[in-house]
């Protein structure tokens, strides 16, 4: 990591031990959350409900948790206050049983989750913005790193204690959380006197069309993340090879995340996520073709690129273009137009894979083109933002 002040380093830790332990619940939830259901009776079609229930769920409360965020203007209190409220549901989903009763307990528990990171990205861009931190990252790297490692270790107690060992572990690690924020400063964000006024900051094309050219990129993700288990078994790979495709993706996204600093500097935050866009639109034209164990491997690889290069644009872009005190917002936002996109386009690989196959991911591809016609059009307007956010800190 890169610091401007020494001073500073105890802060850069913190922050990036906060960060492990904010993807390290998402390690044990994801891959493992359906056997839990599974072993309480529900359905196939059930579990894919309770699943894809908070990505349109999030989309009415994101944007209140960041305007509250803002205006609290403290990121540990909010982050504390959501992860403890995040572990009192976890406790009671862990009794409850019942089709209605399990969806109402984690479209809930999910709220309050799901919006820590974007309010701790807020936080961590503003670090950026000070000096203290030269790339966000840097920082990023150990939300992956977190996720990794409870990967591991949910399917070494999945063979051990099945799947209630799994979820006494995320539920435990939800609550390290929780104690890990008491780690941070607390903040004390005002208004910058260079601010757009509340009403307009969020509003601005520029702003938007970053945006929404990001979340076009990370949304060509969903065909992979609903059916690749399912497309690769049924095209014969090895379950140990899935396994190694999953892995080599979160490696070269640690990777791509710690080379950050170059990649930013020479690309520049538009430059940065066009490299994205583009590196979607090869990995997910070439998986069209069904190329096979080792060349699919071989394009695992370019996770690196078609995820991390997302985030390193775009924060870079917010770190520039949006005061601190509308940072959690500006990361709401975000994560309001990529939630409904995704949660679109989660809907809609459905159909496409029933009736297509792995030819679908030409779908996905089409959705990076999509983005690099939307950072074409405004290309403009998105460079005349960054000009002026680099004046008003210069000044």
């Amino acid at each position: 990591m890169e610091t401007t002040v020494s001073g500073n380093r105890s802060l850069v830790t913190r922050t990036c031990l906060v960060y492990l332990t904010i993807f390290a619940w998402s390690g044990l939830n994801q891959p493992y959350l359906p056997s839990l259901l599974a072993e309480r009776g529900l359905s196939e079609p059930q579990i894919a409900m309770i699943v894809g229930a908070p990505m349109f769920a999030r989309l009415l409360v994101t944007p209140i948790v960041g305007r509250v965020a803002d205006r609290v203007g403290d990121t540990r209190r909010m982050i504390q206050a959501l992860a403890f409220v995040g572990v009192a549901l976890a406790l009671i989903l862990w009794q409850v049983s019942g089709f209605l009763a399990i969806l109402v307990f984690y479209v809930a528990m999910m709220m309050a989750l799901q919006n820590v990171p974007p309010v701790f990205d807020a936080g961590a861009v503003d670090l950026v913005r000070r000096g203290i931190v030269r790339n966000f990252g840097r920082l990023r790297v150990f939300g992956s790193a977190g996720f990794a490692v409870t990967s591991l270790i949910g399917g070494v107690l999945l063979g051990w204690g099945g799947s209630t060992a799994v979820y006494a572990a995320f539920v435990l690690s939800v609550f390290a959380m929780g104690v890990a924020s008491f780690l941070l400063p607390k903040t004390d964000r005002s208004p910058m006197r260079h601010e757009v006024p509340e009403s307009g900051a969020l509003r601005r094309p520029a702003v938007l069309a970053m945006m929404v050219a990001a979340a076009l990129v990370m949304s060509s993700h969903a065909m992979w993340n609903s059916f690749s288990v399912i497309h690769l078994r049924e095209l014969g790979t090895p379950e140990t090879m899935i396994g190694m495709m999953w892995s080599i993706a979160t490696i070269s996204e640690m990777a791509m995340f710690w080379m950050g600093p170059f990649v930013a500097r020479y690309l520049g935050p538009v430059g940065t996520l066009a490299l994205a866009a583009s590196g979607a639109v090869l990995r997910w034209g070439l998986m069209a073709l069904d190329p096979g164990p080792w060349p699919t491997l071989f394009l695992q690889s370019l996770h690196a690129v078609s995820f991390s290069c997302v985030h390193l644009g775009l924060q870079a872009f917010v770190a520039v273009t949006i005061s601190s005190a509308r940072g959690a917002s500006a990361q709401a936002t975000y994560v309001t137009i990529s939630g409904t996109m995704m949660g679109c386009i989660t809907l809609a690989s459905g159909p496409l894979y029933h009736a297509y196959g792995g030819g679908a991911y030409l779908f996905a591809a089409a959705l990076g083109i999509a983005s690099l016609v939307v950072l074409l059009a405004f290309h403009r307007r998105i460079a005349g933002e960054l000009a002026n956010g680099r004046r008003h800190d210069a000044a």
